[in-house]
């Protein structure tokens, strides 16, 4: 207290730190509109990793909606933050297989499950859209193209075509661990 009343701008750094210690959401909320965007994204990106951490959901959980919403700023903050932090990102994924690959879609959706994502419903508004097209035949060689797309920015984050050596369950992991790589960056 009386730190803060000599330097007020350090209240929200105090906020945080009690809110997470006692589990109060309203502190952390509060810390959050009270940090300095441009010189304190670190404690930004921390607030936002509390409301979305799974495994600090408990004190938090009657706000899912908010802890989807939490990990796609905190993407947008630090990309590598979430794997850090053990949060998955929240996007829909949009798949173009062929006759050939069809059975290729529940097994790609727990890869990309282990690897970091979490599929959102249709209609749910998801932020980020994942898109994967797996091309080539069992006697060309596989490969996959990936886009992801934030909607609310309307930009391309990432384009990428990754080599896929056939159509296994390991393949696919193989494939989503490389994406996920890609994807989240350490920034």
């Amino acid at each position: 207290m009386f730190e803060t009343n000599l330097i007020p701008a350090a209240a929200p750094s105090y906020d945080i730190e009690e809110g997470i210690i006692t589990g109060d959401e309203t502190l952390v909320e509060d810390a959050l509109h009270g940090f300095e965007p441009l010189w304190e994204k670190e404690y930004i990106a921390q607030c936002y990793s509390e409301f979305a951490n799974p495994e600090k959901r408990k004190p938090f959980a009657d706000r899912r909606h908010k802890t989807d919403a939490a990990a796609e700023e905190l993407f947008i903050l630090n990309r590598g933050a979430l794997r850090q932090n053990g949060i998955k990102l929240p996007l829909f994924i949009n798949f173009s297989l062929t006759e050939e690959t069809t059975g290729a879609k529940r097994n790609l959706e727990k890869a990309l499950a282990a690897a970091g994502f979490k599929k959102a419903a249709a209609g749910t508004g998801a932020r980020f859209i994942l898109s994967i097209k797996i091309n080539g035949t069992q006697h060309e060689n596989y490969s996959v193209s990936c886009e992801l797309a934030d909607t609310e920015a309307e930009t391309e984050i990432l384009r990428h075509t990754i080599p896929l050596r056939d159509l296994t369950r390991g393949a696919y992991y193989n494939f989503a661990r490389t994406l996920g790589n890609l994807i989240f960056t350490v920034e």
